[in-house]
């Protein structure tokens, strides 16, 4: 079985006002919703959609297929619709119960 070790100090960090960026920065599969929203992204971000990727070896918005800007705006729409509970609903629990905190942290910040 392969294991993936978080790094505390990565994850501990602290929740300030997001600030626009002047771009998109990412990956389509992998950027946060705060690339897709042009919107500073945390150190953590990276982590949200691949981890789960490595977990569950698919993503829901992996086959869209469209142009270029109509794909991003698309993979944009699916993650901010899509629950947390289908996304990880073959993740571990632990998993599950992570991104529900950092959900309502950035929520709560």
């Amino acid at each position: 079985m392969n294991q993936i070790r978080f790094i505390q100090s990565i994850l501990n960090f602290n929740l300030h006002p997001q600030k626009k960026v002047l771009s998109y920065v990412g990956t389509n599969r992998y950027a946060c919703i705060s690339a897709h929203q042009v919107i500073e992204q945390t150190p953590k971000d990276d982590l949200e959609y691949v981890l789960i990727y490595l977990t569950t070896q698919h993503l829901q918005w992996m086959n869209i297929e469209k142009t270029d800007v109509q794909r991003l705006d698309k993979i944009g729409m699916l993650k901010e619709s899509v629950l947390l509970e289908d996304l990880c609903s073959v993740c571990p629990n632990s998993m599950l119960k992570f991104y529900s905190l950092q959900t309502r942290r950035k929520q709560e910040g």
